[in-house]
């Protein structure tokens, strides 16, 4: 999808290093609203130069005849690609139907990036306290090689965990292997012949 915010970056683009001239023409992909320079006024204050340039566009509401001007100072224009789409009288009368429409395409590409490792996520079983005991476990034994003993991961994952409370009976050697399972039903680790693959 080649979005508003896209035309806009890629007519600045055309722009730089070269001259704004009267009659060069933007054009909005989402209604094919053209955006007409009209004038271009460099100016210079305290050292510091800077460039408007007025655009005339008809209004994006398509019963109304009118016509609007739009000003934009380029540096801050390659910022914020928004143009105004409307007439005074029609300021709220038109939304368009283009999703993303002011975004650029690597805006889009990191939202697309950012939502599918969020579905990834909640995609993943919920580590609980044990899991994590045996998560942990296994990146502090590592080290070790690419393949440890599950009683070894075990033994490692139940010190991690706090013990039974005073006359409480101690299940955490239990609670370990079941989630050591659960681990391995999620595909979060790989199990093989009574040890845990790395």
């Amino acid at each position: 999808m080649w979005s508003n915010a896209d035309e806009v970056n890629a007519f600045i683009e055309d722009h730089k290093g070269g001259r704004w001239g009267v009659g060069d023409r933007c054009v909005l992909p989402d209604i094919e609203q053209p955006y007409t320079v009209v004038a271009v006024r460099p100016f210079s204050h305290r050292g510091k130069f800077r460039l408007f340039v007025d655009l005339e566009a008809p209004c994006a509401v398509v019963e109304c005849q009118e016509y609007l001007v739009t000003t934009k100072e380029v540096h801050q224009w390659m910022s914020s690609p928004h143009l105004t789409r409307c007439c005074v009288a029609h300021k709220y009368g038109f939304s368009t139907g283009m999703v993303g429409a002011w975004k650029t395409a690597e805006q889009r590409a990191g939202e697309r990036e950012r939502l599918e490792l969020r579905e990834r996520q909640e995609a993943l079983p919920h580590v609980g306290l044990n899991e994590r005991a045996v998560l942990e476990a296994l990146e502090a034994v590592s080290l070790v090689g690419d393949q440890i003993g599950v009683e070894h991961v075990v033994s490692h994952a139940v010190a991690l965990l706090p013990p039974a409370g005073r006359g409480g009976r101690d299940t955490r050697r239990q609670r370990v292997v079941r989630a050591i399972g659960s681990l391995a039903e999620a595909g979060r680790i790989t199990l093989r012949g009574g040890a845990v693959l790395l």
